[in-house]
């Protein structure tokens, strides 16, 4: 494990600090702070293999070595993005692994509307859409040992005050930042300590009742439009995105019928994309 690895943050951005005793304070659980690591969810998952429980947050104010679904890199650029991970435990979640992604994408546009203001929408599995392009990105990785999984990890990165120069331009040209949106003195923290509340304090709660269901449903910015399915190893096709399922799965219709996509080997882009 990196050798920084301690509950305290030894270089403060001038800009947008990230302080230990306030987050401690905001989010409720131990608090894992970094200047730099190189994957959030990789911390998480070493403390859980050392013997660490959760709810625990690990937290970086940038990351060298950020992914998302399937691989793909997070572009982590310093004191201006959230980069974060929660560990969790609490078998009432685990036992619902499948629909992790789904009920925490929904929590994190609540919480990103009661601190900003700001109405996001869900591209089904895991994105974050602000105004047509991505704003967030959400990875959930299950623990698994022999007797069956016993701990997730789910990773949010979300461009804050992130300027989009910043980034590469292949991801530039269709991410969304909160920047020009913030109200005045809003701090990483607080998104943070509010995102960290609601999925530790509401999670278990959200998916043994199902009640994200219908808010991952209205949120979504995918039902009802054309869109290209990507399976993990196959060839792409076009489709319609006609229905969410009980289970989070994505119904489509394509020219030889409908399909059920799940939600762990399958991608889909926008056909403008």
């Amino acid at each position: 494990m990196q050798k920084e690895l301690c509950p305290v943050n030894k270089r403060e951005n001038n800009q947008d600090k990230y302080r230990y005793q306030g987050l401690t304070d905001l989010t409720g659980v131990p608090v894992y702070l970094f200047d730099t690591t190189s994957s959030t969810n990789d911390v998480a998952k070493q403390l859980l293999s050392q013997g660490q429980r959760g709810p625990l947050l690990v937290l970086a104010d940038s990351q060298t070595a950020g992914r998302g679904r399937l691989g793909r890199q997070f572009a982590s650029p310093s004191g201006t993005g959230i980069y974060m991970s929660i560990l969790l435990t609490d078998q009432r979640i685990l036992q619902h692994a499948s629909q992790i992604t789904a009920a925490v994408s929904v929590l994190v546009v609540e919480a990103i509307q009661q601190v900003t203001g700001v109405q996001t929408q869900i591209k089904w599995i895991n994105d974050i859409y602000l105004e047509g392009k991505k704003l967030c990105g959400i990875l959930t990785e299950a623990v698994a040992g022999q007797s069956g999984v016993h701990g997730a990890v789910i990773g949010i990165g979300i461009n804050f005050r992130t300027q989009l120069a910043l980034l590469p331009p292949d991801v530039a040209r269709t991410a969304a930042t909160l920047a020009d949106y913030l109200p005045d003195g809003v701090m990483r923290s607080d998104l943070v300590g509010c995102i960290t509340r609601k999925i530790t304090e509401e999670l278990a709660d959200r998916l043994e009742q199902r009640t994200f269901l219908p808010d991952y449903r209205r949120w979504s910015c995918v039902l009802g439009r054309q869109v290209m399915v990507h399976p993990a190893g196959g060839e792409a096709f076009p489709a319609l995105a006609e229905e969410i399922d009980d289970e989070a799965a994505l119904i489509v219709r394509t020219a030889a019928g409908r399909q059920r996509l799940s939600t762990g080997e399958i991608s889909i882009r926008f056909v403008e994309d």
